[in-house]
């Protein structure tokens, strides 16, 4: 599950969000996040970085940041601002 709201302490462009897995190796595991939505959205791509401490090869273990030059979106892919995946 994913939960996700704009961020009271920021502006419209910060988001503040959760993953709840409940399956698998991170099995019940709550993942907390913040997603950075640059002005130019949806063209450009937003910014995740992860409040969780988050051992994956995508995740800068440092910084939170998610590398999402993987994720492609094609032209016909519509995102609702309350449901954005890679």
């Amino acid at each position: 599950s994913v939960f996700i709201q704009y961020s009271w302490k920021y502006n419209l462009l910060v988001w503040d969000g959760v993953i709840i897995i409940r399956a698998g190796l991170y099995k019940n595991a709550k993942l907390k996040f913040y997603l950075e939505l640059p002005r130019g959205f949806p063209k450009s791509k937003p910014e995740l970085y992860f409040v969780s401490k988050v051992y994956h090869p995508l995740v800068n273990y440092e910084t939170g940041h998610l590398d999402m030059k993987v994720c492609v979106l094609s032209e016909n892919t519509k995102i609702l601002i309350n449901e954005i995946s890679c």
